[in-house]
């Protein structure tokens, strides 16, 4: 898997797990293979990459 297309499918899964509603523990505990570690992990980077820093709008 390229660096893109990894990154692909962690922005597909973001999404889905904004619009899921559910906390970080529950959505990975209903999407075996993802740990909540990981989760974070992504979400910090496509935030930083985005410009969007945790407690500011």
């Amino acid at each position: 898997m390229t660096k893109a297309e990894r990154e692909a499918l962690w922005e597909t899964r973001i999404a889905e797990y904004k619009m899921s509603g559910q906390s970080v523990r529950e959505w990975c505990a209903a999407h075996e293979g993802i740990s909540p570690r990981q989760l974070w992990y992504w979400l910090r980077k496509f935030n930083d990459r985005n410009g969007v820093t945790p407690g500011k709008s």
